[in-house]
C-alpha cells in the first residue's frame, strides 16, 4: 500500500481518509448485525445483515463522492449523453473525531473499513482487524463480508497470509 502524506497510520487505522468506517459487530452467525461509526453522523448506522450494511455504507460513500462509482458517466463538456453523476450536494462537515470513532468496539469483533475503489459494481479495499491489528485487502464486497465472518467465526487465526489477504501487522 502506498503511503501519502496526508494520510498517516494511527492506532492501526489511516487518519485522513475521508471515507472510513468503523463496523462493529454485536452479533454473529448466521448473518452479522451492529453498527458502522463514521465521521459525518453522530449516531451508528445500525444494520441487521451483510445486504443492509452494503447497501447503507453504499449510499455513504455516495453522498461522500468517495471513491466514485466506475460506471457513472462523467463528460466534460456539460453534455447529457447517458448517465451522469447523481448531484449529491456538498460534503458533510465532520461532526465526530476520527480518533473517537477508532476507539469504537463491537461486542463480538470490531474493523476499519476503507474502500478505495468502486469498481466492476462492487468495492476494492482495505479491512482491519482492530482486535489483532491485521490487516486484510479485498476485491468485492462479497469477498469483504466472507473474509469478515471467517473472522468471527475464527478461521483466520493459524492462515499464512496470502496476496489478497495480507493478514500483516499494520505497519506502525
Amino acid at each position: 500500500m502506498k503511503e501519502h502524506t496526508a494520510v498517516r497510520p494511527v492506532g492501526g487505522a489511516m487518519l485522513g481518509v475521508r471515507n472510513l468506517v468503523t463496523v462493529c459487530l454485536n452479533r454473529a452467525g448466521n448473518d452479522l448485525s451492529g453498527e458502522a461509526w463514521h465521521c459525518y453522523d453522530k449516531e451508528p448506522i445500525a444494520f441487521d445483515g451483510v445486504d443492509a450494511l452494503a447497501l447503507k455504507l453504499d449510499r455513504l460513500l455516495d453522498r461522500l463522492e468517495m471513491p466514485q462509482h466506475e460506471s457513472w458517466f462523467r463528460t466534460f463538456t456539460g453534455g447529457k449523453k447517458g448517465f451522469l453523476l447523481p448531484v449529491i450536494g456538498p460534503l458533510p462537515d465532520k461532526v465526530l473525531d476520527q480518533k473517537e470513532i477508532l476507539k469504537k468496539r463491537g461486542e463480538q469483533a470490531t474493523f476499519v473499513i476503507h474502500v478505495q475503489h468502486r469498481k466492476n459494481s462492487t468495492w476494492q479495499g482495505s479491512l482491519l482487524w482492530t482486535e489483532s491489528s491485521r490487516w486484510f485487502t479485498f476485491r468485492s464486497v462479497l469477498e469483504l463480508f466472507k473474509l469478515m465472518v471467517r473472522i468471527v467465526n475464527r478461521d483466520v487465526l493459524h492462515e499464512q497470509p496470502s496476496e489478497t489477504s495480507v493478514g500483516a501487522k499494520y505497519p506502525a
